[in-house]
């Protein structure tokens, strides 16, 4: 809490009474509904805490025709429209929450640069907290749960990013489409790709699990590539390790299996479309 302190945080504990603690994302708008109670800014800014800010983010500044702000997602679970395997997933979704399919603005999706319904990809992003978003993400994240349809492709995982851009869909919000530079994501699945270019242009690194021991390395040396200044302020941090002690990281993994318990034989339940 003195670090907390010292950098000007304000730190709230949240208790939630949704009683869906199992499923891991929905802490997200959980803990930003509860932002916008006790926030006083016009804007709030959701950073996924595998984060790193490396340059200044003008583009979050939003201006006062826009009213939220992300990259977009991914096509892995988006729908190019009809004949798009994720299509049918999409349309069932809206149907069942009353909001209209074809209304779905298109957007290009990242890396792959295809033309998507609008979907948004939720580890970065900006909105005004006049518009409530996080209570009608919250409130579309819990009636998602309820109705239990899944994705073929996915099974029920990217509910978060889901329900966000659902949300965004129902309020009718102005919006603004981040380029790659505002959530260059690199992970393990994707450490291949870990050299190229475009990191030199990152604004906010997505960095999943390459600050783990293993890939950590490789991400260090992509950094050294192409972002010398972060890789000398990083680097002598080492990766990430655990510092809880014993007792709390044997709790830690009970409190794990159980919500896994609960996420498998909740998906168990749900219809694939």
């Amino acid at each position: 809490r003195r670090a907390f302190d010292a950098l000007g945080v304000t730190y709230r504990r949240v208790r939630p009474t949704h009683g869906c603690w199992w499923y891991g994302t929905i802490n997200k708008p959980t803990a930003l509904a509860a932002a916008e109670e006790i926030a006083d800014t016009d804007l709030i800014l959701w950073f996924d805490t595998d984060t790193l800010v490396v340059e200044d983010l003008p583009e979050l500044d939003l201006p006062a025709d826009v009213d939220f702000a992300a990259r977009p997602a991914e096509s892995i679970l988006g729908t190019t429209g009809e004949g798009s395997p994720n299509d049918p997933y999409w349309r069932t979704v809206c149907e069942k929450l009353g909001l209209s399919y074809d209304a779905l603005p298109w957007i290009t999706s990242f890396p792959e640069g295809e033309r998507i319904r609008m979907y948004w990809q939720g580890g970065v992003y900006g909105y005004r907290r006049s518009t409530r978003l996080a209570q009608t993400h919250l409130g579309i994240y819990l009636r998602r749960l309820e109705m239990r349809v899944a994705s073929k492709r996915c099974g029920i995982y990217f509910y978060d990013q889901t329900s966000m851009t659902l949300a965004v869909h129902q309020l009718g919000l102005r919006w603004r489409a981040l380029d790659h530079r505002y959530n260059f994501g690199l992970n393990k699945r994707n450490h291949e790709d870990w050299d190229r270019p475009q990191l030199h242009e990152a604004k906010v690194i997505h960095y999943h699990d390459s600050l783990m021991e293993d890939t950590y390395p490789k991400f260090m040396a992509a950094l050294r590539a192409h972002r010398s200044e972060v890789h000398a302020w990083l680097e002598p941090q080492g990766p990430l390790r655990s510092t809880l002690p014993p007792h709390w990281r044997v709790g830690r993994k009970a409190l794990d299996v159980l919500r896994e318990r609960r996420y498998a034989a909740y998906a168990k339940t749900c219809i694939p479309v």
